[in-house]
């Protein structure tokens, strides 16, 4: 007899979130914990979205997924993490058991484990910049039995009864020229339409788009309205420190949509309107801030509630990694099989299992063959749509105006809404439990914890323009001047991921689970 499912779905969990426990030496049952927006079949479960049959479940086959999902075949578990390093699994062994989850709040909350505040997280949070091939899966924790979790990006986790092995996706092609890169992108846009499509899903799914003045989601945006999608969310405030600068202070995508005749969501926030869904945003910000490790996605806060409160579950396609695999200037580093990144865009890995949507990255697909794509980028064919500037992206300028969008509304100045340097939470209740927090466990008053951020704050907008000013000669600036070695934006990562981890479980426990959870 084979391996069999057992399901147990919890209402009070994220939407898309789910967690497996699978003894390795009996390999008798495989038992899924998750969420209401998971789709749950014999022999698989998935949340996500890919380029090929619905019904027929080969997401582990797939070049291009989005998501996360289980495949049980021939003796052989396969946890499929995402095509995009925008997502990742976490597992972990404890005893003959083995645990993996799409969430790392949630394998926390199963576990009991807890985040080690001694520990320098850099390396678990921007090793990956390194390639696929070279990250560093092992991933700290505290816990009496079980060493450490371990935190995987684009491939396959393949579990037997005798050993857990990884396996790549497919991905390589021979590229030569525009039109053959999209009509591949294309293809593959459209099968996975029609994946998300499927009649045979018992969770309807939405689509939207996100756009804004840049190149990348703008691109996207023109994809997807190819596709079908009629609704974009775009917002207006742009993350510059530069607020009096109309060119830099607004990243709007209104002109473009208007250009595509989409319906706009405009999700900027108020800072009144941040809610306790802001440790979502929180939990993914780990590392330490003075290296930038990731930035802080909560100006789509309103986008994320939308996307909740109206949909069961929702595909949203973004822009993240355009700004390498589009780039005329992307240098040789990069420019390998491997996906490499410069930075790490994990700022929707917790929230959008809450929201309950899949992100689909279209720049990951086919970016395995960046250096090809780059080439083309260069070729004198694709002139036409290069600006000769320090932004530009011609394949995406020429996706963008053969779909009609005004070559003046968009790709003309770098801008960005990610928060960099994110110290207190926004919302007045998370605050004053944080400072709280800070005071009972560090001895560190409100009073300085708010004279830290304000001089901090300050320097770096200084070293900013002094930054902006002689960039030619400064290659560094630092975004903790003051108390170098005390990092707020790390222990309010690990206050968040504490306070989620810590609900999980009460769900967990309320639910009835207990016998279950470590």
């Amino acid at each position: 007899m084979g391996l069999s499912v057992k399901y147990y779905p919890i209402s009070d969990l994220p939407k898309l979130a789910w967690l497996a426990c699978l003894n390795q030496k009996t390999f008798a049952e495989l038992s899924v914990f998750h969420g209401s927006s998971v789709e749950c079949c014999e022999d698989w479960m998935v949340e996500g979205v890919w380029d090929g049959d619905f019904a027929s479940g080969d997401f582990h086959k797939a070049e291009n997924f989005f998501g996360s999902g289980i495949r049980v075949e021939d003796e052989r578990v396969y946890f499929v993490p995402s095509s995009a390093l925008t997502d990742h699994l976490f597992y972990c062994c404890n005893r003959e058991t083995l645990l993996v989850s799409n969430s790392l709040i949630f394998l926390l909350g199963f576990t009991g484990a807890a985040l080690d505040d001694t520990h320098d997280y850099y390396n678990e949070s921007l090793s990956v910049v390194k390639g696929i091939r070279d990250y560093k899966k092992e991933f700290a924790i505290i816990h009496p039995e079980i060493e450490r979790f371990y935190q995987v990006f684009y491939e396959n986790i393949i579990v037997t009864k005798d050993e857990i092995s990884f396996e790549f996706k497919n991905g390589l092609h021979k590229i030569t020229s525009f039109d053959q890169y999209y009509d591949l992108l294309w293809s593959a846009l459209t099968r996975t339409k029609r994946n998300y499509e499927d009649p045979k899903r018992k969770n309807s799914i939405s689509a939207f788009s996100t756009i804004s003045s840049g190149y990348d989601s703008t691109a996207v945006t023109c994809l997807a309205k190819k596709l079908g999608v009629e609704t974009c969310f775009t917002l207006k405030k742009s993350a510059s420190w530069i607020k009096w600068s109309a060119k830099y202070a607004t990243d709007d995508g209104t002109p473009a949509a208007q250009a595509l005749n989409l319906s706009i969501i405009h999700a900027d926030y108020a800072p009144s309107s941040i809610t306790g869904d802001e440790l979502y945003f929180l939990s993914t910000n780990y590392g330490k801030a003075k290296n930038n490790a990731v930035l802080n996605e909560i100006a789509h806060s309103s986008m994320a509630a939308y996307i909740e409160q109206n949909c069961s579950a929702a595909v949203l396609f973004t822009g993240y990694h355009g700004d390498k695999v589009w780039d005329i200037h992307t240098s040789e580093q990069f420019l390998g099989e491997e996906l490499v990144r410069q930075d790490v865009a994990l700022g929707f890995s917790e929230v959008r299992l809450k929201s309950g949507f899949i992100n689909v990255s279209v720049p990951y697909i086919l970016a395995r063959n960046i250096r090809s794509l780059v080439a083309i980028s260069r070729s004198d064919a694709m002139k036409p749509w290069s600006l000769n500037n320090d932004y530009d992206r011609p394949i995406a300028r020429r996706i963008a105006e053969s779909s009609g969008v005004p070559r003046s509304v968009f790709g003309i100045y770098k801008k960005g809404v990610g928060r960099h340097f994110y110290r207190l939470p926004i919302s007045r209740c998370l605050r004053r439990l944080f400072l709280q927090y800070l005071k009972k466990h560090y001895d560190l008053s409100p009073w300085f914890i708010y004279i830290n951020h304000v001089l901090n704050q300050t320097a770096f907008l200084v070293q900013k323009m002094v930054f902006r000013t002689f960039r030619p000669t400064l290659k560094h600036r630092r975004s903790t001047t003051f108390w170098p070695n005390l990092d707020i934006s790390f222990l309010m990562w690990i206050w968040a991921t504490h306070m989620l981890r810590d609900r999980c479980r009460q769900v967990l426990l309320g639910r009835g689970f207990g016998k279950h959870i470590r």
